[in-house]
């Protein structure tokens, strides 16, 4: 992955191997993605790339829907926190401090505001 500089191609090369990646190549694209040239979350690849990641997001990441809504809140993209909330609350009762903290952050940092999701983090 990493041999892709631009976002464009890093995205395609992203969705053609999309039924191949794991949950960690998924972890790592999206951190990735702020390093490529000319990325931005308005990229019509990054819509379907987005949509790839989030359609088995549930079986993907339950334990882990903390990392997503971090990488998510890192990018400014809050389409995807709204598609992972409910994933989250669901979850919630079982993570630790720290990600309970991470999921606010997400939340936070793309001006979501759901109040449910809100009390379900503590807040």
């Amino acid at each position: 992955m990493a041999e892709y500089l631009e976002a464009p191609d890093f995205l395609s090369f992203c969705i053609e191997n999309a039924d191949r990646f794991s949950k960690r190549d998924w972890l790592a694209s999206l951190s990735l993605l702020t390093l490529r040239k000319r990325f931005h979350t308005s990229l019509p690849q990054f819509q379907v790339y987005s949509q790839c990641l989030l359609k088995a997001a549930e079986l993907n990441f339950p334990d882990s829907v903390h990392l997503l809504l971090h990488r998510y809140g890192v990018i400014c993209y809050a389409p995807a926190v709204w598609r992972l909330i409910p994933i989250m609350t669901a979850r919630v009762p079982c993570m630790t401090p720290k990600q309970i903290a991470l999921c606010a952050w997400g939340l936070g940092r793309t001006l979501v505001h759901e109040e449910q999701a809100w009390a379900a983090l503590g807040g």
